[in-house]
């Protein structure tokens, strides 16, 4: 895996050289769009997540989550029942079920929902539980990384099976959560990383964080190993070069029309291997059908 930083010093080296920061940026603006071309190209299921809320008693509308694109399913929960809350056909069908006040008919799990003004949801029956989980089901929109890797400061604490990191003569923030943090291989045993990313969950102090998966390394304490905190692209693990040959094609398309063209190589055999590794069609799970027809106005669209 490449962090963003990373992505641009090998494009940097692949043409000016990382002193050239001018086009190091270029380069970096080049990565992101064309990750965003890539995205696009895949489809939605490298970018699926889930989130929560909770229903409100008498509440009918609610926040979607944010970065969402593409709203696949909705579900509530209350204990151990769990329902999926199916989508209305069209705005005509909405209104006929709220003729009434929106509080004339609630439920613990409500029937129908209908996305409004692009970033609400509203539900039918009104929800009638406070206790009631609810659990959206989408795909993200993709947000260009932008943040250089951060590596002030060393690791002093990682121990295997455990989640918690602690650091020294550093300064982590609440704003790393989500990008990934590595700790460096080394030659010197004590300070010898893992070199694997890891998301980081919680930022508990500016010297302490905690990531989503247990640490899978070597174990260090009280010691000074070198690190970094970044963020990576949602290509899968592999592909991460592939926006950088591509940008790098582009780079010396008017300059070299030879390296331009190994590049392209490069480039185009890797995005044929990315396609294939990445067949929605390949799955051996069939979803059920049995549902209402697809209606563009439940999409969130970018």
């Amino acid at each position: 895996m490449l962090t963003f930083t990373q992505q641009k010093d090998l494009y940097g080296e692949l043409t000016t050289g990382t002193a050239n920061l001018q086009n190091v940026e270029f380069g970096g603006r080049m990565i992101n769009a064309d990750i965003r071309r890539l995205t696009a190209k895949l489809g939605n299921n490298i970018f699926h997540d889930t989130a929560t809320a909770t229903a409100v008693v008498n509440q009918q509308e609610y926040e979607l989550p944010n970065k969402l694109k593409r709203l696949r399913a909705v579900t509530f929960t209350i204990g151990s029942n769990t329902q999926y809350i199916k989508k209305v056909p069209d705005r005509r069908y909405w209104d006929t079920l709220n003729t009434a006040t929106s509080t004339a008919y609630t439920a613990d799990f409500p029937e129908w929902f209908y996305i409004f003004g692009g970033r609400k949801v509203r539900y039918w029956p009104t929800p009638a539980s406070a206790s009631a989980t609810i659990t959206y089901d989408f795909d993200k929109r993709f947000v260009p990384p932008s943040v250089s890797d951060y590596r002030t400061g060393t690791i002093t604490t990682a121990t295997n099976g455990s989640t918690t990191i602690a650091g020294s003569s550093l300064t982590w923030s609440s704003a790393m959560v989500g990008r990934f943090f590595m700790i460096e291989k080394s030659d010197t045993y004590e300070n010898d990383g893992d070199g694997d990313f890891y998301e980081v969950n919680i930022v508990n102090s500016s010297t302490q964080l905690n990531l989503k998966k247990k640490y899978e390394g070597h174990s260090i304490v009280s010691g000074a190993a070198a690190y970094r905190i970044g963020e990576i692209s949602p290509l899968p693990d592999g592909f991460h070069e592939l926006p950088v040959y591509r940008s790098a094609e582009f780079y010396f398309s008017k300059t070299d029309k030879n390296r331009s063209a190994y590049f392209k190589n490069l480039s185009d055999g890797m995005e044929g291997e990315l396609s294939a590794a990445n067949d929605p069609y390949e799955s051996v799970v069939e979803e059920d059908t049995n549902e209402l027809p697809e209606n563009p106005n439940f999409y969130i669209r970018a």
